[in-house]
């Protein structure tokens, strides 16, 4: 663009358009009056069809996302262990059975803790009518399974058991 002299002009913002532009939030008019402009539909116009100030308002606009996804990325700081810290609180201390039950069910997934089937819930899985009936009656393990898990005769503490 050129002045009357044939000198290229400047596409700088005047006092006024700056004033525009810091005032500018979405609102032409309320931007326009602010900076001392006369409100006019053709004003507002004639003002954003001008390059600069259109480069200045997208520059502005820029600017304020980019600071904005700075705020918001030093907000966002948590950590598993936070969230994992946070839900051991609540299932300890909330006051609702609901959400401790929650926070209950979340670590729950956190840390894979559910059945893969239904074997690894039922305690009795597998057992024998017989077994269930000497566990029922006496509320010890049967003697066949006492042996499954582990223990002996040399395990019960008798020790003419272990001489044999």
């Amino acid at each position: 663009m050129s002045n009357k002299k044939g000198q290229k002009k400047l596409n700088i913002l005047n006092a006024q358009q700056f004033q525009f532009v810091q005032h500018y939030k979405g609102d032409a008019k309320a931007a326009m009056t602010a900076a001392g402009y006369k409100w006019s539909r053709e004003g507002q116009y004639r003002l954003l069809s001008k390059k600069h100030i259109r480069e200045a308002l997208m520059a502005k606009q820029e600017a304020a996302n980019k600071e904005a996804g700075k705020k918001i990325g030093r907000a966002v700081t948590v950590t598993r262990n936070d969230i994992i810290n946070r839900l051991d609180a609540i299932s300890r201390t909330a006051e609702s059975d609901n959400a401790r039950v929650s926070a209950l069910r979340e670590l729950k997934d956190i840390f894979g803790l559910s059945a893969k089937n239904t074997d690894e819930t039922d305690l009795f899985a597998g057992w024998t009518e017989e077994e269930l009936e000497y566990y029922r009656s006496t509320g010890e393990l049967p003697p066949s399974r006492g042996q499954a898990m582990g223990t002996s005769e040399s395990d019960s503490g008798d020790p003419e058991a272990s001489e044999t």
